[in-house]
């Protein structure tokens, strides 16, 4: 099977882990990496959420731009990390740029895979190809789509978070589901720390998701009825998601000191 990605400027350790069963299989071939040179800034995406009244993100943003700066160290440049497999990298401020289109359509690709960057995305890279755009969904499709991830499952109560490899369409998480998967929910979790359990326990599903759509037998149905879709939280919202979970980690200790 012939492949493109797409993908930011850097990639996560989750990414990393991701791609390497696919580009150690030699079933596969890495035809091209489309890297995401858009400008895109801090300052744009703050004025953006408080223009939409959600300036609780503020908080939330300062928060994560700090966080990324501590672990700077784990960054992995996306042009070093595929230099060692020999994959083509072009960069593309338009990923709908007549160029980029044509890049993607020399490679003759059978799939391209959404690892990171470039938002939504839409016609015609939808349809360019036999197998379309695989991407990532942290969330069951029927009660959760938009974002963020792991944020409204903690806040709603919900004792598990669904995740989805699908093909996409046109439209926000509403597109073939190829593989679905389920991670628990533990009364001790946080944010960071269902997030990260989540994508550890799903790194695999990308990989098995190109075995399943080669099966000529499988055909791929939308899903009938789809969640809610889910934004930024604003400050109220983040105040007592907050509170939910220190209440959830104090009802947890509480537990375990009344059974011993």
């Amino acid at each position: 099977m012939n492949i493109v990605l797409l993908c930011s400027k850097n990639l996560t350790q989750i990414n990393k882990k991701m791609l390497e069963p696919i580009l150690k299989d030699s079933r596969y071939k890495v035809s091209l990496c489309v890297v995401d040179n858009g400008n895109d800034s801090l300052t744009k995406r703050l004025y953006k959420n408080i223009k939409r009244g959600r300036g609780g993100y503020i908080l939330i943003m300062s928060f994560n731009l700090l966080k990324s700066k501590i672990e700077s160290s784990k960054i992995i440049y996306t042009e070093h990390f595929f230099r060692d497999y020999n994959v083509p990298i072009t960069y593309t401020e338009n990923l709908y740029s007549k160029k980029t289109i044509k890049d993607i359509e020399s490679t003759s690709s059978d799939a391209i895979i959404l690892v990171s960057g470039f938002g939504i995305i839409k016609e015609p890279l939808l349809s360019l190809n036999r197998y379309g755009v695989l991407s990532y969904h942290h969330g069951n499709m029927r009660k959760y789509r938009g974002q963020p991830p792991a944020f409204w499952e903690l806040y709603n109560g919900e004792k598990e978070m669904g995740v989805t490899v699908q093909r996409l369409t046109s439209g926000l998480d509403c597109g073939a589901p190829i593989i679905e998967k389920t991670v628990p929910i533990e009364y001790t979790d946080n944010l960071s720390s269902l997030y990260k359990r989540v994508s550890e326990e799903t790194v695999d599903m990308m990989y098995e998701a190109l075995k399943i759509v080669e099966k000529k037998s499988v055909f791929l149905e939308n899903v009938n009825e789809l969640g809610k879709v889910y934004t930024m939280p604003n400050l109220r919202q983040w105040i007592i998601f907050k509170l939910k979970i220190v209440y959830r980690l104090l009802c947890f200790k509480i537990w375990n000191i009344c059974k011993n």
